[in-house]
């Protein structure tokens, strides 16, 4: 029959076996969770009807450095310019070499008419202070919310160069 001892100097190493396996699983999560996907809640209505106002989504973060951005991707970026980086959410339209304008209310790239499925059927696409003809340069992307009259986007605060592009929106949760 062991000592009381005995037993508690297994129970301990138990202990001590189960803390380290805790914290290398919550480092791991960690790790993951800062490089190669994330979670986000949605913070406002800029994406409707596509994302709603505090819905939550999943992000993948690693695969903008192996694959280039698609027009029609759902983008989480960094705003550019602003120090404390607020992360946005919008739908990548333009592409480097494309060229975007604005016609009644309509995009067109590289002179075909956008056919922008995911747009509730009233929303018409104003331009802002940002000029239209625009042609987007190497490693900048223009980007605009599906809730086009209240977005706050690249009408306003220009192209987002592709080192604010912080990850691709892979799912709803």
């Amino acid at each position: 029959m062991s000592s009381w001892l005995e037993r508690t100097v297994n129970y301990t190493s138990w202990f001590m076996w189960l803390g380290r396996g805790l914290f290398l699983a919550i480092v791991v999560v960690i790790i993951i969770t800062r490089s190669v996907f994330t979670i986000m809640r949605v913070d406002g209505h800029s994406m409707d009807p596509t994302l709603a106002n505090g819905e939550w989504i999943t992000v993948d973060l690693i695969s903008k450095h192996f694959t280039s951005w698609k027009e029609g991707d759902i983008a989480i970026l960094r705003f550019p310019g602003d120090p404390l980086h607020d992360i946005y959410v919008k739908r990548v339209i333009g592409l480097p070499g494309d060229k975007i304008s604005v016609s009644n209310g309509k995009l067109i790239r590289n002179g075909t008419l956008l056919n922008e499925t995911y747009l509730a059927p009233s929303v018409a696409t104003q331009p802002g202070p940002i000029p239209f003809p625009r042609v987007i340069p190497r490693g900048y992307y223009l980007v605009l919310g599906d809730n086009r009259p209240i977005s706050n986007d690249s009408r306003y605060f220009g192209l987002v160069p592709s080192s604010d592009m912080v990850g691709v929106v892979t799912g709803h949760i």
